[in-house]
């Protein structure tokens, strides 16, 4: 879930939340829990700090790590907001 940032002419950007505000802002509406969210994020995070180079699809994500497609997309999408990692024209997430 992107929330694009406010202003004209800001196309493609996003607003840029600390870990804190856009985990908080995911807790109502996230398909893990709490705790295991963070696990999840922290292994995640883990896989492309232990892997430079790293880039995968969501698909490929979602096999690497285990996880159904909304718990993928929910832990993809806290590591762009947290700007760790950001999405590829070819639309898979690299370290940014």
């Amino acid at each position: 879930m992107w929330m694009p940032s406010s202003g004209e002419g800001n196309h493609g950007e996003y607003d840029r939340r600390s870990a804190g505000e856009a985990h908080a802002g995911w807790l109502g509406i996230c398909s893990v829990g709490r705790m295991e969210l963070a696990t999840l994020v922290g292994r995640a995070r883990n896989e492309f700090l232990e892997s430079p180079g790293l880039q995968l699809t969501l698909a490929e994500a979602e096999k690497l790590w285990g996880l159904e497609t909304r718990a993928c997309r929910d832990v993809i999408d806290i590591l762009v907001k947290t700007e760790f990692l950001r999405w590829t024209p070819r639309r898979t997430v690299i370290r940014a």
